[in-house]
């Protein structure tokens, strides 16, 4: 009975074209495309501005957003994808990889028809949005990954693993509140899936070849900043490294006040060279 139940609520959140997109903030309207093997779900905000796409990190659908779309600027156009399995897309990934994800947000983001966006996304978002940035040249104006590990030593060279000790007991309970609709549907087997796919994907070579603007956002753990070496980040004049003091992993919601403050500037800097 679980199981059809599953598939029923699913049935009910697509039987429209649209449907609202509230619940991230006022404007959104949130749609869906069929991809191979899934439904993918996604919200837009359309304005008179840039593009900006987003992809949440790992267990959470686009509600981990909304703090940090609340100062961004007004005027950006934004797209948020989820993934396979989270927010109201479905079912949960098989098989899955950092780049077989980025196809089906690119297949969402072309559905939606807004033109050249930027792309960004935390965690393995963001290492979802170098794979798009590095093989869409076309189609992408600048990469924006917070805290998107581009390879999986980095979580061990540059940070000795630690990612959250910078966390409220608030913040804490927060982000496991938006994990509980993941967690509650999928089987332990497809969660340690799915959390094992950034330890086999490597975006080095793409950052090494994109002319693209590079945004890399992360929190420095309240310790002395990791080189570019320990980061595996090319050291190039397109690639902007900024750490935000004092914080950890979860940026978005820890500190999403400042994660927009630095997207908007990025995208400012951007547009502005582009003129």
């Amino acid at each position: 009975m679980r199981h059809c139940w599953r598939w029923f609520v699913v049935v009910t959140m697509f039987c429209g074209r649209a449907v609202t997109g509230q619940e991230i903030g006022p404007g959104f309207v949130r749609n869906r495309v069929s991809v191979e093997g899934a439904e993918i779900s996604y919200v837009v905000r359309q304005r008179s501005g840039p593009v900006l796409v987003l992809v949440p990190g790992s267990l959470v659908g686009a509600d981990d957003w909304t703090q940090t779309v609340a100062s961004l600027d007004p005027d950006l156009t934004i797209v948020i994808v989820e993934l396979r399995g989270h927010g109201k897309s479905w079912p949960p990934p098989h098989n899955a990889t950092i780049e077989s994800l980025a196809n089906d947000v690119v297949r969402a983001v072309d559905d939606a028809r807004v033109g050249r966006y930027y792309v960004g996304g935390h965690s393995i978002g963001g290492m979802i949005a170098i794979e798009i940035g590095g093989r869409h040249p076309d189609k992408v104006k600048g990469i924006i990954a917070i805290e998107g590990w581009t390879h999986y030593s980095v979580a061990r060279n540059a940070f000795e693993g630690q990612n959250d000790l910078t966390l409220s007991a608030a913040q804490r309970s927060r982000r496991d509140e938006f994990r509980k609709p993941v967690l509650s549907t999928w089987t332990p087997e497809q969660v340690k899936e799915f959390t094992s796919i950034w330890k086999t994907w490597d975006g080095f070579d793409l950052l090494q070849r994109t002319p693209l603007p590079v945004l890399e956002l992360w929190g420095d753990r309240k310790r002395p900043h990791a080189n570019r070496e320990q980061m595996q980040i090319p050291d190039r004049p397109n690639i902007e490294l900024h750490w935000v003091a004092g914080a950890s992993h979860f940026l978005p919601f820890e500190r999403p006040g400042e994660v927009a403050e630095a997207v908007n500037a990025f995208i400012r800097h951007a547009e502005n060279r582009a003129r």
